[in-house]
């Protein structure tokens, strides 16, 4: 249909307002639209309206009317649901599907509550059904198991019936299928064919038996009502108790008329009272019961029968009963702990010990073809007894009621194998390496000649110093002489000053005399010293001191008689005499595992406790996580001084880690850590409320500190170090030589009785100083051709730093960092006092905390040929002091590959400086740090108006500026926290400190939730949002302010003054 927009012969109106331009249809023609108009071109256009019944057919040149339309909706939609009705199944009616129809899921009631006392039906994706119950017109197989929802076989205590599979092995050795079945009673209205019956009593028969208090009737006098007892002739007394419950069952032989047909006769009872009968009858004594709750018929009481306890009810001490089965049908041979077999017959077995294929527990688990423990707990405690010295273990195992636990403690008084023992092989359980001996031998002389005796010259030991094996024990074997180790091999603490009283220290050891003497112990000429007569003794003691040291002087033990010597040990507390307390635990539980391990170091006179060390591995569905925690103790009041930790935590997309240091002391909290999502890596550092974070993401790398330093641990300090092609820098000592060989030095060690110590030193270090407020990294590799002990030493010899280290034979790669001293480097140096021979190549010192590849001294000639300085040649000038360039860049070397890291540039770009990346990603904008000509800059991180006063700080990574006043307290803080897409919360804090210390006094804060006033722990004290007015503080009575809002119970009111 077309229109004319002609003010005069047109259809439509137009007027223009506010620029824009608007259409009207003419009354005329909206009066004409409902009337067919027929025409030719122009302003006769032909436009016809479809009624409800109309037989024209739609086009683009007519239209419904309203009625139409809704019947062509309505016809439509009833197609669709013809369509629909004969394709899905409907929710909302009664529906047939004409088809097979599959579930890859559950189906079943829309109420479903499972187990037995449940409701609803439900069939699930691996076809197991539940239903209240269900009706079967036809045939009915079943291809294992048909029983009760629980089950235990035997007799008399078993509960629950089952008919199940079972297999055997027949004569030809081939395995078959039988089926059993097992039930209380079976009543057969016709034919009982049965091919062979095996027919049990109570007493039961030879194999299998019941540990009970048993009687046998004598006879029943139905007057009395009294059942009376055959005693044995005069031997056996009633153990029958008022309350028993007694049963008697026994095999009544074939069917006839006398015993109605009744094979197996049964009853039970309930006992009333009990008596002995006079015991001048002799022989002839008869002891007697009356009863009630008699189940069963008194006329099938009679002589030989034979009554069982089985319960009581009255007394809980006899309420149980042990049976053993060693024959049976169902799952012989096992033992049985039965209680409350009466009173709670389906909960009565409490443990079964054996073949466990009679048990179906209430949780459906069956135990067909398992053999140990089934109960309903297990506690198992063992305790044994370790050494002549009095190591304790004690062993717990728990499993009841969901849990499962199994735990170990243990004593140990040997501190010597202990971390932090400052001596180096101190427990002689091979050897006396590291120490000095002086030993004395004398050859036996006969008519001038020495004695031989074996293959070896017979000598008589006068002063010795060795290992000797003592009941299976090695032991340092001390006889008229002495041993000592070297200061410079103890693994003393660095200090960066000692006190001049020096540090608390403590030593302990363990001794057994041979032959008396005095034993001279500790450090000679200081108060870590003592002396004592010992007389013989036939076990070890212990012997211990506590003294102030200053670390110098060597560790020496001396006997004037023969003694034996273990667990030598040397601390700079006061933990050397400590008893280790240990204990490992498992437990696990229906939603986690956990192991445990302890280890407390406590004084051995008081029981305080000096260390304790706890750690823990969790395993659960949602996470993994391992804690350790290091406690230092005060051991007068038991407070923890200085606790260490450190977590792992796995979950689902992240990983984290943190290290914890909390002194009570100095009042100091210090922790860092890592946490690694799918996004990002955030590494974290924290001292008080000082805390550096470093993020990374694929797309940033933010770093929020207050100081950053960036180190090149590259530069190595030691010349000739890799690839040697000759000694220069090196010197030997002692019983060693010196060689090259493939690029490294060789260190020929020929330590014998007479020259027990061989070292190697690299003296390029000399007159380079290291520094106590810096930290440094020594590496190297090394091929030895035994495993060893050796000590790598660095500084001056009153002075060094020194670091024993443990080698296996053949190659290895070695590394450690130490803190410096404000001393010489002087030289390098490698000791040893075993017998070998030693490659060592690729030394690097360098500074820092990382061992980086090795890479040579700048100043070994490989290194420095033409490298000081490369200029090239495109718009550079040196002239005198006067360098004239466009472009610098910073970087750094390292294994001759050079990494740019900033510049400086003229104005080609509009870049003047840049810093954190190239150039090129300055120039697209993602380097760190930018500044331009014109004057702009762009900042990654966190920007401080000033380190101290009055500041600003705005930190990105917090999405926080912050306003700090010189006190150093948070005054005001402007922030957000991303809650997911767009959506960001946004919070204003302010905060109102007291003058005295600065602690808060209010926090105020307009956030989302509106503005809210609150007290230092986070309690709310008013808040007023949309909607909600919160005065935790208001009067409840009339303040007599004008204006000022009170309560009066349960109405607000405003003091009018």
């Amino acid at each position: 249909m077309r229109w004319s927009i002609d003010e005069n012969k047109g259809d439509l109106l137009y007027e223009v307002e506010d620029d824009r331009l608007i259409l009207k249809i003419k009354p005329e023609v909206i009066a004409s639209i409902n009337t067919p108009i027929t025409g030719g071109t122009g302003s006769g256009s032909s436009f016809y309206h479809i009624t409800l019944n109309d037989q024209v057919r739609p086009s683009d040149n007519n239209g419904f009317t309203a009625l139409r339309t809704l019947k062509e909706i309505d016809d439509a939609m009833g197609n669709v649901l013809v369509e629909a009705n004969d394709m899905f199944l409907r929710k909302d009616i009664d529906d047939v599907a004409h088809g097979n129809i599959y579930f890859d899921k559950n189906i079943g009631s829309s109420i479903f509550i499972n187990d037995w006392d449940g409701k609803g039906w439900e069939i699930t994706e691996i076809g197991a059904g539940t239903f209240d119950s269900g009706r079967i017109r036809s045939d009915l197989y079943i291809g294992n198991r048909l029983g009760s929802p629980t089950f235990a076989s035997g007799f008399p205590n078993g509960f629950g019936w089952d008919l199940a599979p079972y297999k055997r092995y027949n004569a030809a050795e081939i395995e078959e299928v039988k089926w059993r079945l097992e039930l209380d009673d079976l009543i057969v209205r016709g034919k009982l064919r049965v091919y062979e019956m095996i027919i049990s009593q109570l007493r039961g028969e030879n194999d299998n038996f019941i540990f009970a208090g048993q009687m046998e009737v004598a006879y029943y006098d139905e007057v009395t009502q009294r059942i009376y007892f055959d005693t044995g002739k005069g031997k056996l007394y009633n153990p029958f108790r008022s309350g028993d419950i007694l049963m008697m069952q026994r095999f009544d032989g074939m069917p006839t008329v006398e015993n109605d047909y009744q094979v197996i006769k049964q009853y039970e009872l309930q006992v009333v009272d009990v008596g002995i009968g006079p015991l001048s009858d002799g022989e002839d004594r008869l002891d007697w019961i009356t009863f009630k709750n008699f189940v069963g018929s008194l006329s099938d009481i009679a002589n030989g029968d034979i009554l069982t306890r089985a319960d009581s009810v009255t007394d809980s001490t006899r309420k149980g009963i042990v049976k053993i089965t060693t024959i049976d049908e169902i799952g012989a041979p096992y033992m049985d702990v039965v209680y409350g077999m009466k009173t709670n017959p389906m909960d009565n077995i409490k443990a079964r010990f054996g073949n466990l294929t009679g048990i179906r527990t209430k949780s459906g688990i069956d135990l067909t073809d398992q053999w140990g423990l089934y109960a309903k707990g297990a506690f198992i405690e063992n305790s044994i007894v370790l050494l002549e010295n009095g190591d304790t273990i004690e062993q717990n195992f728990v499993a009841m009621n969901g849990k499962f636990e199994s735990l170990i403690n243990g004593i140990r008084n040997d501190m010597s194998t202990e971390g932090g023992n400052i001596l180096v092989n101190s427990s002689f359980s091979q050897n006396t390496n590291y120490w000095t001996s002086a030993n004395t031998a004398h050859f036996i002389n006969v008519s001038g000649e020495y004695l031989w005796v074996d293959g070896s010259f017979y000598v008589e030991k006068d002063a010795v110093a060795d290992i000797f094996n003592d009941n299976g024990k090695n032991v340092l074997r001390i006889r008229n002489t002495y041993i000592l180790q070297q200061n410079s091999i103890m693994r003393l603490p660095e200090h960066t000053e000692t006190p001049e009283d020096g540090y608390t220290y403590s030593f302990a050891l363990f001794y057994k005399v041979i032959r008396p003497g005095t034993l001279s112990v500790g450090v000679p000429g200081t108060g870590l010293y003592t002396e004592e007569q010992l007389t013989i003794s036939d076990s070890y003691k212990k012997l211990s001191k506590v003294a102030k040291w200053n670390e110098t002087g060597d560790f020496k033990i001396q006997f004037t008689g023969e003694i034996l010597i273990y667990g030598v040990s040397l601390f700079n507390d006061e933990t050397a005499d400590a008893l280790i307390h240990m204990q490992t635990q498992i437990l696990q539980t229906l939603d986690a595992i956990k192991l445990l391990a302890s280890k407390d170091y406590v004084d051995a006179e008081t029981g305080k406790i000096y260390t304790k060390y706890n750690a823990e591995l969790s395993v659960m569905a949602q996470e993994i996580s391992a804690r350790v925690t290091q406690q230092q103790l005060n051991t007068a009041t038991g407070a923890v001084e200085r606790e260490l930790s450190g977590l792992i935590s796995i979950q689902a997309g992240q990983i984290s880690a943190v290290s914890s240091e909390v002194d009570t002391i100095n009042n100091t909290i210090k922790n860092a850590g890592w946490i690694t999502t799918t996004d990002s890596n955030t590494l974290f550092a924290r001292k008080d409320s000082i805390i550096s974070v470093i993020n990374q993401s694929s797309e940033i790398t933010k770093i929020l500190s207050s100081k950053v330093a960036f180190y090149a641990y590259n530069l190595n300090m030691i010349r000739n170090s890799g690839n040697i092609t000759n000694t220069t820098y090196w010197k030997v000592t002692g019983a060693s030589s010196l060689d090259v060989s493939n690029g490294a030095i060789m260190l020929n060690l020929n330590i014998d009785t007479s020259n027990y110590w061989g070292d190697i030193k690299n003296y390029s270090l000399a007159g380079i100083r290291l520094s106590s407020d810096k930290k440094y990294t020594v590496s190297f590799r090394i091929s030895s051709s035994v495993s060893q002990q050796i000590s790598i030493m660095i500084g001056p010899d009153g002075n060094r730093l020194t670091k024993n280290l443990s080698i296996p034979s053949g190659v290895s790669k070695n590394e450690f960092t130490f803190q410096g001293k404000d001393v010489d480097a002087e030289f390098f140096r490698l000791y040893s006092q075993t017998r070998s021979v030693i490659y060592i190549y690729q030394v690097k010192l360098e500074e820092g905390e990382y061992a980086t590849e090795w890479t040579p001294n700048p100043n070994d000639s490989i290194y420095s040929t033409d490298s000081d300085l490369i200029a090239a040649i495109n718009g550079t000038t040196i002239s005198g002091g006067l360098q004239l360039t466009t472009r610098i860049k910073l970087g750094l070397l390292s294994g001759n590959v050079w990494s740019e890291q900033g510049g400086i540039s003229a104005n080609t770009d509009n870049i003047m400086l840049w810093a954190g990346g190239t150039y090129e990603q300055a120039r697209s904008g993602i380097a760190k740090t930018i500044l331009y000509h014109d004057g702009s800059g762009r900042y990654t991180g966190r920007i401080e108006t000033s380190s101290a006063g009055n500041r600003i700080i705005i930190d990105p990574s917090a999405k926080a500026m912050q306003m700090i006043n010189t006190e150093g307290s948070l005054i005001t803080e402007l922030k957000f926290n991303n809650i997911a897409g767009y959506q960001s919360n946004p919070a204003l804090h302010m905060y109102l400190r007291s003058t005295n210390n600065g602690n808060t006094i209010y926090r105020y804060t307009m956030d989302y939730n509106g503005f809210g006033v609150y007290d230092p722990s986070g309690n709310i004290l008013s808040r007023l949002g949309p909607g909600f007015l919160l005065l935790k503080e208001i009067p409840t009575i009339d303040p007599k302010q004008a204006g000022r809002v009170w309560r009066d119970n349960t109405t607000l009111k405003i003091s009018v003054g």
